[in-house]
């Protein structure tokens, strides 16, 4: 401390310095350290100047009601990187197989798509409500349908 004129002195090894989270690309395998616990999912640190965020969705395949079921602040943990967001100063990881991310990718896309892109823009759908009520009905099966397949495509090379 400057201010006080004293030094402090310790016998734990030097931490490495902190690289730049813009050096992890996605698909980078790396090891870290459970930092904190939320709601939502935990936040390792991996080395870099942001910790990244390991979402509750990302931990395991199954339900989670709680993370710390799971994870605690210590654990050692081995993740890769799934989304590097520069502007937004933000790193996300996952435990899941790369096969099992894809998935939840394609599914999360899905989910928007429809539910934010399932009319123009402008327009405030069809005139014809029974022909808009099948539309939908049969759009919400080919919705499921993929995701029953996708799914099944995922956890048939699963190794147990």
């Amino acid at each position: 401390d400057l201010k006080k004129g004293e030094a402090g002195l310790s016998l734990r090894s030097r931490r490495p310095k902190r690289r730049d989270f813009t050096e992890f690309k996605v698909g980078t395998e790396v090891e870290g350290r459970v930092d904190s616990v939320v709601s939502y999912g935990v936040f390792v640190d991996v080395g870099a100047n942001v910790n990244a965020l390991l979402h509750i969705s990302r931990i395991t395949g199954g339900a989670i009601e709680n993370v710390r079921h799971h994870l605690n602040e210590g654990d050692r943990v081995s993740v890769h990187v799934i989304d590097v967001g520069v502007k937004e100063k933000k790193m996300a990881v996952s435990m899941l197989d790369k096969k099992a991310d894809q998935y939840l990718d394609r599914r999360m896309t899905q989910r928007l798509k429809k539910y934010y892109d399932s009319t123009p823009k402008g327009s405030s759908g069809s005139t014809n409500p029974k022909k808009a009520e099948k539309k939908d009905e049969s759009q919400d099966l080919e919705y499921f349908d993929i995701a029953i397949r996708e799914l099944e495509e995922a956890l048939k090379d699963r190794e147990y």
